[in-house]
């Protein structure tokens, strides 16, 4: 009976041979954590301080970053000298498990809750071992070796013992390179998501101030210079819409139609509670986050939805709710809530229904672009999570 080979689904034809089994410390250089003394952080220090908050799946987010002096940091990195390249792991506290690459080239200190892996550049690479720990059986290690409840934790004895099976420095090196291709990809597509959101922010700012304001189509009537919309009116939202309420909804059976709460489509069930055009807004917890929904829906207890709409488009309904600082209006100590009568209250400036169109009309479009973007981000990590499901053993 011939032995089973140790090797991965999906395999480059040029490689072939078995796999070796092999613990983590076997072929790394260097693993270890950082200062397990907080030192004292300094607003204006020359020296980025990293923690676990830095640290997203597949991001070195520096949105909020610490800084400590040159002193503190030399002590720090005398032990904990984290290079360009190195693997950053969280391993104490929220996002244990969480990891990056190091893209910094300048020398910074790590807390505790961070590890960092150096790979032993003679048998293997931090980009392989950064994607072996993305892929399910590094997922396995890492959601085994996890101790604590109240606070989660990873220590370096585990870490330094995961087990895994690798290939051969070539091969390590080839699906490294395709990997990280694909991450590239989705880097890109995320950064032209967050400019084509940055760029509907600063348009809709400048046309909800009316600082830009569109022209009407038909041209200016005699004896006049310019040809404009009329000016906005004060309203409040009760004298252009209904707020409903939402319905407890476990009573219904399966069925196609959405269950919305503020977090979005939480079941399908086989009855509606309105149909048509609306925007939805949290009466409850996340009261920030308006939805525009078109069809048949239902809505939770905590999430109103908007109907009746008079004189007002509902998509421009949904771009000016966008505007309007609802948790200012938060009604409650604890948990943020909103009711009727203060939505119904608000005043806000109303466009006439032509400029409403114009204005939906157009951020529209740019609400598609961004939809777009997403759908190839979801599908291109959907992509890469097949691969390290079939490219890994």
């Amino acid at each position: 009976m011939s032995e089973k080979l140790v090797i991965p689904e999906l395999r480059f034809v040029e490689f072939e041979g078995d796999w070796q089994y092999k613990q983590l410390d076997s072929f790394t250089e260097k693993i270890q954590d950082g200062t397990h003394f907080s030192p004292e952080l300094i607003p204006n220090g020359t020296r980025k301080y990293i923690t676990s908050k830095n640290i997203r799946n597949g991001i070195l987010d520096l949105s909020e970053l610490d800084y400590i002096s040159q002193e503190a940091h030399e002590k720090i990195y005398s032990r904990c000298n984290v290079k360009y390249s190195d693997v950053l792991l969280t391993k104490d506290g929220a996002g244990t498990g969480n990891l990056c690459i190091n893209y910094l080239k300048e020398e910074f200190s790590l807390l505790s809750s961070v590890a960092f892996i150096r790979a032993n550049d003679k048998v293997s690479t931090n980009f392989f071992i950064y994607q072996l720990l993305l892929s399910p059986e590094g997922q396995k290690e890492i959601l085994r070796s996890i101790a604590g409840q109240a606070i989660t934790r990873i220590t370096l004895t585990k870490l330094r013992n995961f087990n895994f099976c690798i290939p051969k420095l070539p091969e390590q090196q080839k699906i490294a390179s395709f990997l990280t291709s694909i991450d590239e990809r989705i880097r890109l597509l995320r950064d032209k998501k967050a400019q084509l959101q940055q760029y509907k922010k600063g348009i809709m700012q400048q046309l909800f101030s009316q600082e830009l304001r569109f022209k009407p189509d038909h041209p200016a009537s005699e004896g006049k210079k310019e040809n404009n919309y009329p000016d906005w009116e004060e309203k409040r939202l009760g004298e252009i819409l209904k707020v409903g309420s939402g319905k407890d909804y476990k009573h219904l059976n399966e069925g196609e139609i959405p269950v919305l709460g503020t977090g979005g489509v939480m079941i399908y069930v086989n009855d509606f509670l309105y149909e048509g055009e609306s925007v939805c807004i949290g009466r409850k917890g996340t009261i920030d986050h308006p939805m525009f929904i078109s069809g048949k829906f239902w809505t939770v207890d905590t999430l109103f939805y908007t109907h009746s709409f008079n004189q007002v488009i509902p998509y421009f309904v949904y771009l000016l709710f966008q505007m309007i600082n609802w948790k200012k209006h938060n009604e409650a100590s604890g948990v943020p809530s909103l009711s009727k009568a203060t939505i119904e209250k608000l005043t806000v400036l109303i466009p006439c229904q032509a400029e409403q169109q114009k204005i939906a009309s157009f951020l529209s479009a740019i609400d598609d672009a961004i939809s777009h973007v997403t759908d190839q981000i979801t599908q291109t990590e959907h992509f890469k999570k097949g691969l390290l499901q079939k490219m890994f053993v």
